[in-house]
C-alpha cells in the first residue's frame, strides 16, 4: 500500500497563519490595504484614490475557515474580530509613492526642528538614526 501524500500542516498558533494574505494581487501597479468597514474611513480612502478590490480579480484570500461563504458581495471582505469586517482596497502605486514621500517630508521637517532645539542646549543630547526600513525608500 502506497503512503498517501499529506497536505502541508499549518500549526494553529504558529506565525504562519495566513488570515489576510492575498495571493493574486498586482503589487507592481497597486498598493493594497485592508480597510475597516466604517463609512467615514472608507470615504477617506476613496478620496485618496483607493478603489475596492473585486473578488473575481484576486480570488480567495487567507486561510480556509468553516464559514467561508462570500455571500453576494463582489468585494473582497474578511472578518477582523469584534464583529467588524474589513474590505480590501487598492491604490495606484504612483499615488501611494506620492503619499509616502509626503509623509517622509513631514518626518524630515520634524527631525530638523528637533535637531535645532537640541542644538540650543535646552533638551540635552539628541541622536536620530534610521533603520534599514527607511533607507532607500
Amino acid at each position: 500500500m502506497a503512503k498517501q501524500e499529506r497536505k502541508k500542516r499549518i500549526p494553529v498558533s504558529g506565525s504562519q497563519r495566513n488570515i489576510l494574505t492575498v495571493e493574486n494581487k498586482d503589487d507592481k501597479n497597486f498598493n493594497y490595504r485592508w480597510v475597516n468597514m466604517d463609512e467615514q474611513r472608507i470615504a477617506r480612502f476613496l478620496d485618496a484614490c483607493y478603489e475596492f478590490e473585486r473578488r473575481d480579480e484576486v480570488g480567495e484570500v487567507g486561510d480556509r475557515k468553516v464559514d467561508s461563504s462570500s455571500g453576494t458581495s463582489s468585494l473582497v471582505e474578511k472578518g477582523v474580530g469584534g464583529g467588524k469586517k474589513a474590505v480590501l482596497m487598492k491604490q495606484p502605486i504612483e499615488f501611494y509613492k506620492e503619499d509616502q514621500a509626503a509623509k517622509q517630508h513631514d518626518v524630515d521637517e520634524r527631525e530638523t526642528a528637533m535637531k535645532q532645539n537640541a542644538l540650543s542646549g535646552r533638551y540635552g543630547k539628541l541622536e536620530i538614526s534610521r533603520g534599514p526600513l527607511s533607507q532607500g525608500s
